[in-house]
């Protein structure tokens, strides 16, 4: 027969057994093949309060702000003589051939 317990009371116990796993991660007595599977643990109930917690958002990448700063100093000063050899090449091929 299962016990119903309230939210609250799952994520109390839930809170006790991650200070355990927490504590057996810090006593550092345990083989490398264990604290893996602890930590794995860890990751697993943390999961599970924050869904408790309604605080487990799943990641989505359109929620990432990037934010870059960048000198194009050097693009504009392209851009410019850019511009201007298009519009030095622009007036020669309008202006007449002179006679040869």
């Amino acid at each position: 027969m299962a016990v119903m317990i309230d939210k609250e009371q799952q994520v109390e116990l839930k809170l006790g057994y991650l200070r355990e796993l927490t504590s057996i991660i810090e006593s550092g007595k345990l083989a490398i093949w264990g604290t893996k599977d602890v930590w794995e643990r860890i990751q697993r109930v943390s999961d599970s309060i924050e869904k408790d917690l309604g605080i487990c958002k799943p990641f989505n990448v359109g929620d990432i702000t990037i934010k870059i700063d960048v000198d194009t100093t050097d693009f504009q000063k392209m851009a410019k003589r850019l511009s201007e050899i298009i519009t030095e090449a622009r007036e020669r091929s309008e202006s007449p051939l002179p006679n040869l």
